[in-house]
Formats: C-alpha cells, sequence, structure tokens
C-alpha cells in the first residue's frame, strides 16, 4: 500500500445512516476505473496499423478506487480492483492488504455492501469474489516477484511461473532434453548465488506475507461459505497459486545461509494457525516470532505423513549440499505428488496419453 492509503482509513462508513454508501455500477468513474486498469495483450499481432500499447495505470487504479471505497461506496469490485492495483504496486505484501481488504468489507459492511443481493439472490456478489479469485492467480503466478529484491542485470524478477518453467526445464527427458537441461542447469546455478547472497530479511518477508495472505483468504473464504451458501465462490485458483508460491519459497529457503528451514517452517506454521492480525495495516504485521524446532535424526517413517516430512528434509539437505543436481526437485516433485488425490495426480501424468487416460476411465477412476 501506498504512504497514503490505510485501510483503517477505507473500512470507516461512509456514514452513519447507510454504511456502504451509494451504488457506483453505472457512475462514470466505474468506467473510468475499467480502462486505467486495461491494457494490451503484448503477444498479439499489431497488424498493419501500429500504435503504442496501452499500459495500466495502476497508480491511478489505486488513487481513483481508494477515494471512492473511503468516500461514496464499500463496492466489492471496486475493492477488487484496488488490490490488483497493489499486487502490480507492491507485490506480496500488496495481496496480503488486499484480501485484508476484500475480508473486512465484507466482514464489517455485509448488509450494505455493493453490489446489493437482489430479492435476496446473493449470485450478484459472487462475480465480483470469483473474479478477484482469478484475477489475483493470474497475476500472482506471471507478474508478482517471489522476492523483494532487485535481481541481476540479465534476469528479470522471478516470478512463480519462472520457476516452474526453470524446474520443468530441469526435468525435460530424453535426448532432445539434454540442452534444456544444462540450460537450466545454468540458469539454477546464477539463481542459486543470488538468492545466497540476498539478506535473510528478504526471504523471511516474503514467507510471512504468503502466509498472512493465506490466513485472509480462509477468513474471505469461511465467511462467504456461511453466508452465501451454494452461491459463495469457489476461491481454488488462489489457494492453488498461494500454496505453489509457498512451495517455492520453501525450496529457495534450503540455499540460504540464514535461519535452517525447520525453523523458519515453525514460524510459517504460527503465522497459518494464528488469528488474522485485528490492525488495520495488515500489510506492516510484524513476521511471527520463531520457534525452536527439534533436529532432524533418521528413524523409522511415523506414517504417511511422517514420511513425506522426512523426504522433504532429505530434499533440502540435498539442494543445500549438492545445489547443481536436480535430484532434490525430483524428490520435491515426488513429494507434491504424493499430496495430491490419485484422480488429480493421474490427470496430471496422462494429460498428454488419450489411450492411458481412456484405459483409467474405463476402470472409473478418472471420469
Amino acid at each position: 500500500m501506498s504512504a497514503t492509503v490505510s485501510l483503517d482509513a477505507l473500512l470507516q462508513p461512509i456514514a452513519a445512516d447507510s454504511p456502504g454508501g451509494e451504488p457506483l455500477r453505472y457512475a462514470p468513474e466505474y468506467d473510468q476505473l475499467r480502462e486505467l486498469r486495461r491494457e494490451d495483450d503484448p503477444s498479439l499481432p499489431a497488424g498493419i496499423w501500429e500504435s503504442d500499447l496501452k499500459r495500466a495505470d495502476w497508480p491511478g487504479v489505486e488513487r481513483v478506487a481508494s477515494a471512492l471505497l473511503a468516500e461514496r461506496s464499500k463496492d466489492l469490485m471496486v475493492a477488487a480492483w484496488l488490490g490488483e492495483s497493489w499486487l502490480h504496486l507492491l507485490g506480496l505484501p500488496g495481496l496480503e492488504a488486499a484480501l485484508a481488504l476484500s475480508a473486512q468489507c465484507c466482514e464489517q459492511f455485509w448488509d450494505s455492501l455493493h453490489p446489493l443481493p437482489q430479492q435476496g439472490d446473493l449470485s450478484f456478489r459472487t462475480g465480483p469474489l470469483e473474479w478477484l479469485a482469478k484475477t489475483y492467480a493470474a497475476t500472482l503466478a506471471a507478474q508478482v516477484p517471489l522476492l523483494d529484491a532487485p535481481p541481476p542485470q540479465e534476469r528479470q524478477p522471478l516470478t512463480l511461473r519462472q520457476w516452474q518453467d526453470l524446474n520443468r526445464r530441469l526435468l525435460a527427458g530424453g535426448d532432445e532434453g539434454k540442452l534444456e537441461r544444462e540450460q537450466a542447469r545454468h540458469e539454477q546455478q546464477k539463481l542459486n548465488d543470488w538468492v545466497r547472497a540476498l539478506p535473510p530479511a528478504v526471504l523471511e518477508d516474503s514467507r510471512g506475507a504468503l502466509a498472512r495472505s493465506r490466513q485472509w483468504l480462509a477468513r474471505l473464504q469461511a465467511w462467504c461459505d456461511e453466508r452465501m451458501g451454494a452461491d459463495a465462490p469457489s476461491y481454488a485458483p488462489l489457494n492453488q497459486a498461494l500454496e505453489q508460491a509457498a512451495q517455492a519459497l520453501q525450496e529457495l529457503a534450503v540455499l540460504h545461509p540464514g535461519p535452517p528451514p525447520e525453523l523458519e517452517n515453525a514460524a510459517i506454521q504460527h503465522a497459518e494457525t494464528a488469528a488474522p492480525p485485528a490492525a488495520a495495516e495488515a500489510g506492516n504485521s510484524a513476521p511471527p516470532p520463531v520457534a525452536a524446532a527439534p533436529m532432524f535424526t533418521q528413524r523409522e517413517p511415523q506414517g504417511r505423513e511422517d514420511a513425506y516430512r522426512q523426504l522433504r528434509g532429505i530434499a533440502d539437505y540435498l539442494a543445500r549440499t549438492e545445489p547443481h543436481s536436480p535430484v532434490p526437485y525430483l524428490i520435491y516433485r515426488a513429494v507434491e505428488w504424493g499430496e495430491k488425490p490419485l484422480r488429480e495426480l493421474l490427470a496430471e501424468l496422462i494429460d498428454s496419453d488419450a489411450e492411458a487416460r481412456r484405459l483409467w476411465s474405463l476402470l472409473g477412476v478418472l471420469p
């Protein structure tokens, strides 16, 4: 959030007799916000009529949307657009503040929150909330840096999509994938060197912001599920993106010479299970204290979850001691697969194999 905008100001009632203010759906400012956030896709062909690409004005979106929320209307779509601007302007702390804003708008202004239900039909509110989940997920994956630090000159800020693509190329199979694997290993080494040189607080801040974002999203989802019933939106896309980003940061954390990952994990688990911060400035919440963790010792797994926990510990160790090797990333992938339902796992593994998919469908495992 910018220094001129605070959640506290945005969450004040518009008026005593009308806390949610006026509807804005047909106000000119609504169309103004649409135009401010609109941008052209640079990958599309320009044709014979070439012109400058339209870029979104995210500071303008923040300025107009925050003024509307503070002075005229508590509107879910306007709040979602404001949160989108924070993702682009502030990265992971902006995501935390965006979800805190939407969650608290629902909690504090539900009876007068726009769009208002029509004859008790709450589905009018489903659209803005599902838009939030899908748009924030896509933005988090493709455009939000995982680490708030200037990257090396030869590369762009590291995003979740770039991290996933690097891991995919590290595991490229066959002779045709050999060059791709070598290039990926070279990129991985440069990335490792950069991460190791970062201050420990950079990783801690990113992981803390993600943990609190997941916390706010769980709070928003619980509120909607309780009050909207069958009309409640699905937050699955954003939940999945947050989970994948947290896993990426966990894998990056083992490369860092800072606190052992076990200690950081204890802090993240504390942030995920504690009650969301009551302070209005969610984006400035201090990271939770780090709890002590037991040292890893070799022993027989005490169940399935413990077995996968030990595999993660082994992968963490290998990533620290053999950062050039693809083995730890294979183990991470195996653990990720082990946590998926069989149907979802098979759908991923045989996505391009029509005959195998047909066989599993005949057996009733896949739809």
